[in-house]
């Protein structure tokens, strides 16, 4: 087996032994648990359907007003699923296990760019994605 593919490998066990990863498990097993939060969840999608649906049509078969209507539905959904407890717990480690992510993530890609791994600077990009280089794992 090649010798980078064998300590990803490890470096994956050892992210599993890992807090942040088991905190994030955890809640999305939580997530995928709370038949509260999947009727949400379910009504969030079926509302986004819909104003796709009318949003598809021909100009002169919907009105504005009806999309406006769908909208505020589909917003109203989803703050709902935002405003759960389950969700918010979700929420918060997944941030947490995201931000390990991009800080290892950083490392490999300030490595590749000809920087040490260990003086690769781990901070959070400051003033906007455009200062950073893409190597942050933030979503881009």
């Amino acid at each position: 087996m090649d010798k980078i593919i064998a300590k990803t490998i490890e470096l994956a066990h050892e992210l599993m032994e890992d807090s942040r990863f088991l905190d994030y498990r955890l809640a999305h097993q939580a997530n995928d648990s709370d038949i509260e939060l999947q009727n949400l969840i379910g009504e969030f999608n079926v509302n986004r359907m819909n104003l796709h649906h009318e949003m598809s049509k021909e100009a002169d078969e919907t009105s504005e007003e009806k999309i406006k209507g769908l909208e505020a539905e589909m917003r109203k959904a989803y703050d709902a699923v935002m405003e759960n407890e389950t969700m918010n717990r979700y929420k918060e480690t997944k941030e947490t296990l995201d931000a390990l992510l991009g800080q290892i993530n950083k490392i490999l890609v300030g490595t590749v760019n000809g920087d040490l791994p260990e003086e690769v600077d781990l901070t959070e990009c400051e003033g906007g994605c455009e200062s950073c280089g893409g190597g942050c794992g933030h979503e881009h």
